[in-house]
């Protein structure tokens, strides 16, 4: 898995390519708080959009990263899903917890967002 970070404001966004797994998640758990933590963002904003498969540990990254930012008073959206995990994202309930926005400059703008 390929991540890259960029931070845009107050925002921290998080490109991830490849597959969310049980293989990645620990380091990309790690990746994120670590980044989290050394900059002052209000909101994580997770683009998956190149995420080709995410398994239960990868939903456990996404919680988690949630938890973390709500308790930091802060936030996490998702920007973009790729057609591969759409329907895991659906089945797990995550759609009711995270916000999800159909690209970065939506997520950016706060614009509508789409469940």
């Amino acid at each position: 898995m390929k991540v890259i970070m960029e931070t845009i404001d107050k925002s921290l966004i998080i490109h991830m390519f490849g597959e969310l797994d049980h293989h990645y998640s620990e380091e990309i758990r790690d990746k994120i708080d670590a980044k989290i933590c050394a900059t002052d963002v209000s909101t994580l904003i997770l683009e998956l959009s190149n995420v080709a498969f995410m398994d239960s540990s990868g939903i456990g990254v996404l919680m988690g990263r949630y938890r973390l930012m709500q308790a930091q008073g802060g936030r996490v959206v998702i920007a973009g899903i790729s057609k591969s995990i759409e329907k895991i994202w659906d089945v797990s309930g995550l759609g009711k917890i995270i916000p999800r926005y159909s690209d970065i400059a939506q997520a950016l703008g706060g614009m509508e967002v789409l469940r």
